[in-house]
């Protein structure tokens, strides 16, 4: 059957066009190797979604032919993951010479007050000598560090009785930072009360929702009392103090009875006797080193059977250690989910990169939280 096209030339005109595409595509990664090396000088994060959608709106707004507009966005879409990988892949490379440049005495933010479980974390970690910034809820910390007021930021994940903290874990997805390390703090929760006041007189007790569940088998055996949720134990044994009323209490760390001057009227009333609470500290690079042993990461899958399987089955398969799976709900798909995976390893083994490699593969959403040094 005789056709208008000559499928030989065609091809040929193809091929022209993609020596024309390769060339551009070269020019491009060039620039974006040059703002890679800015971002790293400067501390700004890799991602900006904004750019993003601008740059795929715009040049959709180019486009003149409609039936292709679906597959121009996709390949758009794909351009910006790829230079967002190049320009990480080289961060990585420079990576030693950001940290002989970063200030000694570094600026960091917790969430909490002064005396809080995350100020107890981040002065272990990174000791008493650096300048902190306090933080009135978990999303002040990353807006903090995205805005270059603090080096680094420290928050809780995870508790050992109650489980993950999946506020953290949703804004862990949300910004472009990275995990860059962890403590792990022991918790002990008192009771504690102002001067004249007994476990008979306590009508209402304040504290985070968290320490509430945490104490929860105490608090059972006095199903009289009102639990009252607040900002975080240091904000509740404050408010309490300054209440000064016999028949209010606060359930807090030991550390603020001597702060604000309460009694303890039942210690370690924590239902767990080894409640444990693991912080992550968070940065704008990402960390790299032989020392790291612990990965963190997030990937979504389609909504189908056996497509969970296939993701972690990788883990396996390379003989790597799954340490924690947690799910959250994507916010615009119902009943599908972002999985947060934790496990052994170091990003430059060769086992770990086949894995990740094979994981991406199968996944239509994936991205590295971080590779540090697992606190043990």
């Amino acid at each position: 059957m005789d056709s208008k096209y000559n499928l030989e030339e065609l091809r040929d005109n193809i091929d022209k066009v993609d020596n024309s595409l390769m060339e551009l595509f070269h020019k491009r990664m060039e620039m974006v190797k040059k703002v890679a090396l800015y971002k790293m000088e400067n501390g700004i994060a890799i991602l900006n979604e904004k750019r993003e959608e601008e740059v795929i709106k715009k040049n959709l707004s180019l486009l003149k032919v409609p039936e292709i507009e679906e597959y121009a966005q996709e390949f758009l879409e794909q351009l910006m993951r790829v230079s967002r990988e190049f320009q990480l892949s080289l961060i990585k490379d420079e990576k030693e010479k950001y940290i002989k440049s970063e200030p000694k005495t570094l600026t960091l933010g917790f969430y909490g007050v002064k005396g809080s479980n995350t100020d107890l974390a981040m002065r272990e970690y990174f000791g008493d000598k650096q300048k902190s910034l306090s933080c009135r809820e978990f999303e002040d910390v990353f807006i903090a560090l995205k805005n270059n007021q603090i080096n680094y930021g420290v928050v809780p994940i995870e508790n050992s009785s109650t489980g993950a903290i999946v506020d953290v874990y949703d804004l862990l997805n949300e910004y472009d930072f990275y995990i860059t390390g962890e403590i792990c703090i022991k918790i002990n929760n008192n009771l504690m009360a102002v001067t004249g006041a007994s476990l008979d007189t306590i009508e209402e007790v304040y504290s985070h929702p968290q320490v509430f569940l945490q104490s929860k088998d105490f608090l059972r055996t006095h199903p009289n009392w009102k639990l009252i949720p607040y900002h975080d134990t240091a904000k509740s044994a404050e408010f309490v103090h300054h209440s000064n009323n016999i028949k209010m209490a606060v359930i807090a760390g030991k550390r603020f009875s001597e702060i604000y001057g309460l009694n303890i009227l039942k210690a370690n009333i924590n239902t767990a006797k080894s409640n444990t609470t693991r912080f992550a500290i968070i940065g704008k690079l990402p960390l790299v080193s032989e020392e790291c042993n612990k990965v963190s990461v997030i990937f979504a899958t389609q909504h189908k059977a056996g497509c969970l399987f296939n993701v972690l089955r990788h883990f396996a398969e390379n003989s790597i250690n799954l340490l924690k799976i947690e799910s959250r709900p994507m916010k615009n798909k119902t009943w599908e989910y972002f999985f947060h995976v934790d496990f052994e390893g170091n990003l430059k083994e060769e086992k770990v990169e086949v894995a990740l490699k094979l994981i991406k593969e199968n996944s239509h959403y994936f991205k590295i939280l971080g590779n540090y040094v697992k606190h043990s």
